[in-house]
């Protein structure tokens, strides 16, 4: 079994920069109760790491958010579910 190190520098190269919903906001200029109901709603993509914890956003979110609102739309579509 190879051995694993706990290197806290390569860990963060490997991870991709997340971003509170609070950030995220700042960078969109929105109300940060939108990004949250944003969240909530499925428009978003983020995550809680746990129940009481903040969102998490990658950066590559808020660009593709940054396009959706560019391109006038009033709100982002709903992600589709296929049954």
């Amino acid at each position: 079994m190879p051995k694993t190190t706990s290197d806290p520098q390569a860990a963060s190269q490997r991870a991709p920069a997340l971003i509170s919903a609070r950030e995220a906001a700042q960078a969109l200029g929105l109300p940060e109760s939108t990004v949250k109901h944003w969240l909530v709603r499925g428009y978003i993509r983020g995550w809680r790491p746990g129940p009481r914890m903040s969102w998490r956003i990658t950066p590559a979110e808020v660009e593709r958010m940054r396009a959706v609102i560019a391109a006038g739309v009033a709100r982002p579509a709903t992600p589709s579910v296929t049954q």
